[in-house]
C-alpha cells in the first residue's frame, strides 16, 4: 500500500457483497409457496459492514474490495458512497 492511504483512520480490505432481504406474510411449508411482499437490496459482507459502521461514529474511513461493473455493484458503490465510505 502507498501513500493513497495517508489520511484514513481505518481502511477496511474484504468483501462486499449484496444482501438480498426477503418480506413475507408467513414461513411457508412444505410443498407450499409464500409471496414475496417486499425485496430489500442493500449492502453487506465483513468490511463493508465494518466500513459502514465505523464511518457512522464519524471515523475517515475507506475500503478495498473487488466489486463487479454491473447493477448489483452500483448498488453497493452508491450505498457505501451514502454511509460515507471512501470507495474511491
Amino acid at each position: 500500500m502507498g501513500d493513497e492511504f495517508i489520511g484514513f483512520d481505518v481502511v477496511g480490505l474484504g468483501a462486499c457483497n449484496i444482501d438480498f432481504s426477503q418480506y413475507v406474510p408467513r414461513f411457508a411449508s412444505p410443498d407450499d409457496e409464500v409471496q414475496i411482499n417486499n425485496l430489500l437490496l442493500s449492502v453487506g459482507g465483513s468490511a463493508s459492514n465494518f466500513t459502514v459502521g465505523i464511518s457512522r461514529l464519524n471515523v475517515n474511513t475507506c475500503i478495498i474490495a473487488r466489486i463487479g461493473r454491473d447493477y448489483f455493484g452500483e448498488v453497493a458503490l452508491g450505498e457505501l458512497e451514502r454511509e460515507g465510505v471512501n470507495i474511491q
